[in-house]
């Protein structure tokens, strides 16, 4: 916590930003809902993963490029 605040746990990695990205979401068995944005171009192996974002639903994310 800072002052008041919860600190947000955020994956971020640029480098997988690409022209063609996917934005999902899912709940784990915890109930706690992630929204992640991947690289389509990455089919699922490494260079996939771009940002994982708790507590989110994909509805609520806004992204400007």
């Amino acid at each position: 916590m800072v002052r008041g605040r919860t600190r947000l746990r955020v994956y971020f990695n640029a480098a997988n930003i690409e022209p063609y990205m996917s934005l999902g979401e899912t709940c784990l068995n915890n109930g706690e809902v992630w929204t992640f944005l991947t690289n389509k171009n990455g089919h699922g192996g490494s260079g996939t993963l771009a940002t994982a974002i708790p507590g989110t639903k994909s509805d609520q994310i806004h992204i400007n490029i």
